[in-house]
């Protein structure tokens, strides 16, 4: 998106994000280092800049061990007819070893 702003001066507006779960297909497999028909996260998003046509399209492809998907929700911003809208904020790699237990939440808090 920087090279956007900064090669192209194009200020982005908006983007869209799809996140899907996928089998590998043995190309996706082979680059991505697991088995045929493992799971797989795919993130396909659009880019917009002034006006209803996207500027840029793009296709990410994770193995969901070495993910970490953070989002953020503002109801504020997310569109009135539209449940689940959140906006995604960060693409960060998981950190070794096993997942970081979350601490529980009493009622109220």
């Amino acid at each position: 998106m920087t090279a956007l702003r900064d090669e192209e001066n194009i200020r982005l507006t908006r983007s869209d994000h799809t996140i899907t779960a996928e089998a590998a297909t043995e190309t996706l497999a082979k680059e991505l280092d697991v088995a045929v028909g493992a799971p797989l996260l795919v993130i396909d998003c659009q880019l917009y800049a002034a006006g209803p046509y996207a500027v840029a399209t793009g296709r990410l492809v994770f193995r969901p061990d070495v993910l970490c998907l953070t989002a953020s929700a503002d109801p504020a911003l997310s569109a009135p007819r539209q449940a689940g809208a959140f906006g995604l904020t960060a693409l960060t790699p998981r950190p070794p070893g096993p997942p970081a237990e979350q601490p529980t939440r009493r009622q109220g808090e």
